[in-house]
């Protein structure tokens, strides 16, 4: 090969690799170019999580960590009336024995102005549903359950009392118990309307939801003798069988049961009547004395 046949594969070699190196670079540039008329996808960014209704939930419904739910929320629609996570003292669990003023739909935002917390004025007429009344009866360490009975428990209302019958001699005394009302709603246990530890402390009174005419009656009972709560268990077949009515919303009905002496005591029911009392007049010189004494017929 001589001097000349090299000298031109060189340069035709050379140029080859120099129009490699430019066609590379354009075409690189042309990509760029490219790329950079595209739109860009945005990066999603993660919003606020607001603090929203579960389910449809009506007035007067005591809130439980059933109903609400934290959900992340577009940061140019949140609301400053909004529940925020990790924003302000207000927490899903701080609301819970609260109470909502108004119907809130399915999914909706949790705002304050709709709820009223436990101990707050207006408190008990929020929980109160629409057209029922609120209504107090003394209980103790017996007739309350011992303290197991807790705001939103519903019971059964039983009232024990004497009844008497005849005059002087002939004077009887009989024991019955009845059932007032059932499916009663428990409103509040004393003052208060929802438990910080659920521990069961004995209460004075408990405050029931009934209707007007129902009201009438407690008010009664109490004149009448002592009254009873039975609690009823939170499992209902109403609700097993697919209804999903609010539980505040079914009332309270009227009992049907009555239970007297002769039926809870062999003794008396084989004597054939219940305790009698009989009156004694025993006189001491000047003085009179009336001893009451009780027996079986």
């Amino acid at each position: 090969m001589t001097p000349r046949t090299i000298l031109v594969a060189v340069v035709a070699l050379t140029l080859a690799a120099g129009t490699a190196f430019f066609v590379q670079g354009w075409l690189t540039k042309q990509r760029e170019a490219l790329y950079a008329s595209l739109p860009q996808a945005k990066e999603e960014t993660v919003g606020p999580k607001v603090l929203i209704a579960r389910k449809a939930l009506p007035a007067g419904v005591i809130l439980t960590s059933a109903h609400l739910e934290w959900k992340e929320w577009p940061e140019d629609g949140v609301s400053k009336s909004y529940i925020v996570q990790g924003k302000g003292k207000t927490t899903d669990k701080s609301l819970h024995g609260s109470v909502l003023r108004r119907v809130i739909g399915a999914g909706e935002p949790i705002t304050e102005d709709r709820v009223v917390k436990s101990g707050e004025r207006g408190f008990l007429a929020a929980v109160l549903t629409q057209g029922m009344r609120a209504v107090s009866v003394p209980v103790t360490a017996t007739s309350g359950i011992s303290g197991f009975v807790f705001p939103g428990d519903r019971i059964d209302l039983i009232l024990a009392h004497k009844i008497q019958s005849g005059e002087g001699a002939n004077r009887k005394l009989n024991y019955a118990s009845e059932t007032l009302l059932t499916d009663v709603r428990v409103l509040a246990v004393d003052q208060k309307t929802g438990t910080k530890d659920g521990t069961a402390a004995v209460a004075k009174t408990a405050t029931l939801e009934v209707t007007a005419a129902q009201a009438e009656i407690v008010a009664v009972s109490v004149t009448l003798g002592e009254v009873s709560l039975s609690l009823r268990s939170l499992r209902r077949e109403d609700l097993i069988a697919g209804d999903v009515t609010e539980d505040h919303d079914r009332p309270a009905a009227r009992g049907k049961t009555i239970t007297r002496d002769r039926d809870v005591s062999r003794l008396i029911r084989r004597l054939g009547g219940a305790a009698q009392e009989r009156v004694v007049h025993v006189v001491r010189g000047n003085k009179a004395e009336e001893l009451k004494l009780k027996g079986i017929n």
